[in-house]
């Protein structure tokens, strides 16, 4: 027999936000007590998060989806019937902002350097200057550079310049796969690079290293890793802000110390 609380899912044709409030509204039912938080903790992201994806601002990911259809046990037609209208959404979703957000791999790989995205945060700061020099100063690259990184970026179409300064057109990107996984590579590795040689520049007065060697199954690596991505998102949102004039990094390098039996075995 099929879930029929509030609604025939096989029959189902509105939209991923509609979706998310039958499925709350039929927890509900279940448990009064019942909150949207409780329904992101169920689902596995941060509430804000969930609250995009309810206002139609962001993608629902098929693992998202998996877990919403698992909390009202759907059986699997009724499963393949949501992840089918997920997917198609999230096509036609895409296409409004394809030429705006997608850039292909080559172009991807030209702007996947940290001094990217630092320019665009001093790009976006209400409190920073908008010219080349100030750029050049603030990020200790010669002018030069920073003019061929601006070039890049409008041509890319993710910043524009209005005749008197540089603006933002998006904060965030995607791009084909084909070389996405070198790209993020290069990029930890950058990063790692970066924030080791501010070891030796900057006072601790102004930065942080933590480090945590403990013990730790393997299991749990998904686990963890959802755990510091929940606590990046907390982090930008108390201490993000348009009002700094400068740019600060935060990494957190989790990585095994042992060799793992899955290394040894392949």
């Amino acid at each position: 027999m099929h879930s029929l609380l509030l609604m025939d899912y096989l029959n189902f044709n509105g939209s991923i936000p509609d979706l998310i409030k039958i499925v709350f509204e039929e927890k509900k039912i279940r448990n009064p007590k019942y909150s949207l938080r409780a329904l992101a903790r169920d689902i596995g992201i941060p509430p804000g998060r969930l609250s995009e994806v309810m206002a139609g601002k962001r993608n629902m990911t098929l693992l998202m989806a998996q877990k919403l259809v698992r909390l009202n046990k759907l059986q699997n037609d009724e499963k393949n019937k949501i992840f089918e209208l997920i997917k198609s959404q999230n096509k036609l979703r895409s296409k409004k902002i394809t030429d705006r957000n997608l850039l292909s791999a080559e172009e991807f790989s030209k702007v996947c350097h940290w001094h990217y995205y630092a320019l665009m945060c001093l790009i976006d700061s209400k409190t920073a200057e908008n010219n080349i020099g100030y750029f050049a100063e603030k990020l200790n690259l010669n002018p030069a550079k920073i003019k061929e990184m601006l070039q890049t970026m409008e041509s890319a179409k993710l910043i524009k310049f209005d005749g008197q300064k540089y603006q933002t057109l998006k904060s965030s990107t995607t791009t084909s796969q084909d070389s996405l996984n070198r790209a993020i590579q290069n990029f930890h590795r950058e990063m790692v690079y970066f924030h080791l040689s501010q070891v030796e520049n900057v006072s601790t007065e102004f930065r942080d290293l933590q480090s945590l060697i403990i013990p730790f199954a393997v299991k749990n690596v998904p686990k963890a890793k959802k755990m510091l991505r929940n606590f990046i998102d907390e982090f930008e949102k108390k201490f993000g802000t348009s009002t700094g004039s400068d740019v600060f990094g935060l990494s957190f390098q989790l990585t095994p110390l042992t060799v793992m039996k899955e290394e040894k075995n392949g």
